[in-house]
């Protein structure tokens, strides 16, 4: 994404934020975690809203705009976050694939542990 502060002449059509920074250095707008509940990271997303121009991206008045946890990037169940990118990107194509669903049972099978939190979302 374009890192200047002005988006004047970006026709972006959807929004991927990756992200789950941890620590307190960081502006709590872009601190998307799992531990948060949906209705937080509804608040986080928003945050993004208020930079300049953004409420002028395309992306963002058509509702697509799309976050996912960063650690979900390199663990063996990457294959939830590449099928939530691509039915963020081509929701066409994979209207029949549940990401959420494919990570839960990841955690049900595999883990000692339950799922909990957003790992991944959609601005509403």
């Amino acid at each position: 994404m374009h890192t200047n502060n002005s988006l004047r002449g970006i026709k972006a059509n959807i929004i991927s934020l990756i992200n789950g920074l941890f620590g307190t250095n960081y502006s709590p707008n872009t601190k998307i975690e799992y531990l948060n509940t949906e209705a937080e990271t509804q608040g986080l997303l928003r945050n993004y809203l208020d930079r300049p121009g953004w409420k002028e991206l395309a992306a963002v008045k058509n509702r697509r705009v799309f976050a996912i946890h960063h650690a979900l990037g390199r663990e063996v169940y990457d294959v939830a976050a590449v099928a939530f990118l691509a039915k963020t990107i081509h929701p066409e194509l994979f209207a029949d694939i549940n990401p959420e669903a494919m990570l839960k049972e990841y955690y049900d099978r595999f883990l000692p542990y339950d799922l909990h939190g957003v790992w991944m979302t959609q601005l509403k």
